[in-house]
């Protein structure tokens, strides 16, 4: 199962950059996501123009399909709508919200400067991919 996630994370971030940068076409900035390796994975930083695009084309949604949701994490900002419902699941190491992740991309895109992050860890089954949503005040 593991192994399953990992090719599903991998695959969707992959998809992911493909369609937005398909979304955008010959529109796009110069400026393009970011990616950072890390020692056990890789951060993509999307741009704002991504993250609008990502959020117009409801990619997002495949991330809450059943047999994925549960091995996807989110880092939801103190000051999003999402952030009133914080709780805890018995037996399970976290704080979890009652979001959809293409609800969290729509939120940040709605942002002028939002940008949605995606770190891919293989290393960790539980969170093989985490969305980060960014914004400056």
């Amino acid at each position: 199962m593991v192994s399953r996630l990992k090719t599903v994370a991998a695959t969707t971030a992959i998809t992911a950059s493909i369609a937005v940068g398909g979304a955008l076409g010959a529109a796009a900035p110069a400026s393009a996501a970011q990616y950072v390796p890390t020692s056990t994975g890789v951060n993509v930083w999307l741009t704002h123009a991504e993250t609008v695009a990502a959020a117009r084309s409801g990619l997002a949604s495949y991330l809450d399909s059943s047999g994925i949701t549960q091995h996807i994490g989110v880092y939801v900002r103190p000051d999003s709508r999402y952030n009133s419902t914080p709780h805890r699941i018995p037996g399970r190491a976290g704080v979890y919200v009652n979001v959809r992740v293409q609800k969290l991309v729509a939120e940040t895109a709605a942002h002028p400067t939002g940008r949605i992050g995606l770190f891919i860890d293989p290393t960790d089954p539980n969170a093989v991919l985490r969305v980060v949503e960014y914004w400056k005040n």
